[in-house]
């Protein structure tokens, strides 16, 4: 069988930190472009990519690409591209995006290859605003007259593992916590002193413990008409007897109650309670008696107008990193902040503002 054209869609920046990971997968022929990683795989790469690549947001295949000048030459080559082996759903979600193209309306191209499918698939299809993991994602691009369609693999955004349930003030996406991990020194122990709803730690965990998603979440290629399910099953089965099941000492918290207890919600949704230790510390206040040797602290301190208030903690946070104890500190800030005695680990955008990962050097 022929492998897919598969497209792992990215945030900006994180493109060479995606492709290690992809490459820690066993993936080759790797290509990073702006935006993501093009590749080629099999069944088992779909499942492979969307259970275990923390960092992208979501898997497409690339169906099939053709120049259209007018609207009955575009619904005539839909034919084309074989659908029937993919679309079982009722609920589809359809994305338009047209540069320099004669056929440019977004709402015409969306009805008629609506109508193309409900008429050779037999489906009488419901368009939905946004995907989820019970609906199929298709997407149009139209550049100069040429248009290419992809077809959704994973449903919801991978960064919704579906164990975060309780969030606290402003949380942390966590494709964006995970690639703050994989940038880190992930070898050592952790320390998360500002928590919130323990995102950070509960990446940490997973990367370690090579958890497969599907423990916590459903996929939109679970509903494809080529899915085989015990297949599936067999595979991620075989990959989890595999797996490495060890852990350093994660350490997480905060000053908030509430939010420390969103995080232990959270955490014990995920089945790590056993990994990950909770105390509620003050920064500010520089409580580290109890913290173990060789641990790094990696945190995403409030910023934006919240700086003003939490400012002194992170003053506590870099000068914690002449601590003993201590062998690297590192947060997620604008970049605005960066300075000569920061290390830049990561940079990409996160709710609109450009942000790095600075590491504070000694």
């Amino acid at each position: 069988m022929k492998p897919f054209s598969l497209f792992a869609v990215t945030p900006p920046g994180l493109e060479d930190l995606a492709e290690e990971e992809l490459k820690e997968l066993g993936f080759k022929g790797l290509k990073p472009i702006k935006g993501g990683i093009e590749f080629s795989a099999h069944w088992k790469g779909i499942i492979l990519c969307n259970n275990y690549a923390r960092i992208i947001s979501r898997v497409l295949i690339r169906l099939e690409s053709f120049k259209a000048l007018h609207f009955k030459e575009f619904v005539r080559k839909l034919s084309d591209i074989d659908w029937a082996q993919f679309l079982t759903l009722r609920k589809i979600c359809i994305r338009v995006h047209c540069n320099h193209c004669k056929l440019y309306h977004s709402d015409a191209l969306k009805e008629r290859l609506l109508n193309f499918l409900k008429h050779s698939i037999g489906i009488d299809f419901t368009e939905e605003p946004s995907p989820t993991n019970d609906s199929h994602l298709i997407i149009i691009n139209g550049q100069d007259d040429v248009f290419s369609f992809s077809l959704d693999t994973s449903g919801a955004h991978l960064h919704e593992r579906g164990v975060m349930k309780f969030r606290a003030h402003a949380p942390l996406r966590e494709n964006l916590a995970a690639a703050m991990v994989r940038a880190s020194d992930y070898n050592l122990a952790l320390w998360d002193p500002m928590c919130g709803s323990g995102t950070i730690a509960l990446e940490y965990a997973l990367f370690h413990l090579k958890t497969p998603l599907n423990a916590y979440r459903k996929f939109s290629y679970e509903c494809f008409a080529g899915y085989d399910k015990h297949y599936c099953d067999k595979f991620l089965s075989e990959k989890e007897d595999c797996a490495k099941n060890t852990c350093p000492k994660i350490i997480a918290s905060d000053i908030d109650e509430n939010a420390l207890e969103c995080a232990r919600k959270n955490i014990a949704k995920a089945g790590l309670d056993d990994y990950i230790h909770f105390e509620q510390h003050d920064v500010n206040q520089g409580a580290i008696d109890s913290i173990i040797e060789g641990v790094q602290i990696l945190a995403n301190p409030p910023y934006g107008h919240r700086l003003e208030h939490f400012g002194p903690a992170l003053k506590s946070l870099e000068m914690m990193n002449q601590h003993i104890h201590i062998e690297q500190v590192a947060c997620l800030l604008p970049h605005s902040f960066k300075q000569k005695h920061h290390e830049v680990l990561l940079t990409t955008r996160n709710g609109g503002l450009k942000v790095s990962l600075l590491k504070v050097t000694r």
